[in-house]
């Protein structure tokens, strides 16, 4: 395996397409690799078009690397939409004949490899954030994000609300049933305690990944699945319904992956479903810039207070 896939300088993604024909032959009008999107800094609105943000992948790599960013401090503005625009998009795969094999550009990453990569970025966002103790009882937040029993139109908030619409359009009840490998003709006897039991661990080995590692499945419904369920935990503990938790941070971070795909048909719940589709894309874009600023506010901070630690820490050592 090449040393670039294992090392925390994510070049190993940015250069397995050449940028500059991406920008020639879709965008040749279109200023999409600016060594740093100065729009993006002051809105954290990214552009819709996934191939724009591959062409804008690759402009930060060169500019971080060698176009004048070199000395650009870890917890500037850049790079936190430098990062966002990874996340955005990492599973992005472009036609092959845009992979050109230059010197600076590397073979097409392994999936398992990419998610690793995608989930140290997610982590940036945050390694600030306290731990809490009710992260510990994933099953019963499985449990009764199955249940649903208390989970109504009327209990959704009442500002920003949005997010738990797409939370609440997939069935996680039925994509965990599927993950587990119950049939789903059997889907409406599967409250067999074999089928329940079995269902239930499926979800809570995708919530201890999300949970522990911030890695996501590469099934986006089961991703679906894990915003379903976390969506419950929140409108249960309306408490925990704040920038500062660690349940939240998640949920923002689901809402940032999956906001921008289809909900398949055979996991959509409505009315739910039919609601987020109705939502236009700009007030969708609205939420996502809200929680982009949000979370850069906090990898910002922590990589700053790192940064003050290991001079102080450093100056120490040149004093003794």
């Amino acid at each position: 395996m090449p040393q670039t896939y294992m090392n925390d300088n994510h070049d190993c993604i940015e250069l397995e397409y050449d940028g500059y024909a991406i920008k020639s032959f879709m965008f040749p009008n279109e200023e999409c690799m600016a060594c740093c999107d100065k729009a993006a800094e002051k809105t954290f609105r990214l552009n819709r078009n996934r191939y724009f943000l591959r062409s804008q992948l690759f402009g930060f790599q060169r500019w971080f690397g060698k176009w004048g960013g070199e000395q650009v401090p870890e917890w500037d503005r850049s790079y936190s939409i430098y990062y966002f625009v990874l996340l955005q998009s990492y599973r992005v795969h472009l036609p092959r004949c845009l992979q050109v094999n230059h010197y600076w550009t590397n073979p097409i990453v392994p999936d398992d490899i990419r998610e690793k990569i995608a989930a140290s970025i997610r982590n940036k966002f945050l390694q600030s954030l306290p731990d809490c103790e009710e992260v510990d009882n994933i099953p019963s937040m499985v449990q009764c994000g199955f249940d649903k029993n208390y989970v109504t139109s009327q209990t959704l908030p009442k500002s920003n609300g949005e997010p738990f619409i797409l939370a609440l359009s997939y069935n996680a009840r039925l994509i965990a049933d599927g993950g587990s490998g119950v049939e789903l003709s059997c889907y409406y006897e599967s409250d067999q305690p074999c089928h329940l039991e079995k269902s239930k661990r499926f979800a809570s080995e995708k919530m201890r990944n999300i949970f522990g590692r911030a890695e996501y499945s590469f099934d986006e419904s089961e991703n679906g699945m894990c915003m379903n369920l976390l969506a419950v935990e929140l409108l249960r503990k309306r408490y925990l319904m704040d920038s500062t938790t660690i349940q939240y941070a998640h949920f923002m971070l689901l809402y940032l992956h999956l906001y921008r795909t289809n909900i398949p048909t055979f996991v959509r719940i409505e009315p739910y479903a039919s609601k987020w589709d109705s939502i236009p894309f700009k007030t969708k874009e609205s939420i996502a810039a809200k929680f982009r600023k949000t979370l850069a506010k906090f990898r910002e901070r922590n990589a700053k207070r790192t940064f003050e630690l290991d001079e102080k820490q450093a100056e120490q050592g040149r004093k003794e």
